[in-house]
């Protein structure tokens, strides 16, 4: 991702979040970093050192652990949990019950259709 373009840029599918640090675009969830990316369909998970695609499956290896009921992902770097949806990592904090957005340049709560 161009860490040049702005600090953040929201569209509201539901919602699409671009930093220098994250990326979301909300289907389910899908969260883009250096690190991890993450759609969820019911939940895939491709990053530098593991793929999951999920049917209902939980996955644990040296860098990652996913767990679905609906759908717990903790890495190194990053941890989402899902129930509708919250994302934590070192740079953004996304928590949705219907769209709320915090990191350490911007707060948005939600936004209307």
């Amino acid at each position: 991702m161009d860490m040049l373009v702005s600090l953040f840029n929201t569209t509201n599918g539901h919602a699409s979040i671009t930093n220098g640090h994250a990326c979301i675009t909300h289907g389910y969830v899908s969260f883009t970093n250096g690190y991890a990316s993450i759609t969820d369909g019911h939940a895939s998970i491709i990053n530098g050192h593991d793929i999951i695609t999920n049917g209902h499956d939980s996955i644990t290896d040296g860098h990652s652990s996913i767990t679905n009921g609906h759908d717990i992902i903790t890495n190194g770097h990053d941890s989402i949990t899902d129930g509708h949806a919250s994302i934590t990592n070192g740079h953004d904090i996304i928590t949705n019950g219907h769209d709320s957005i915090t990191n350490g340049h911007v707060s948005i709560t939600k936004w209307t259709c």
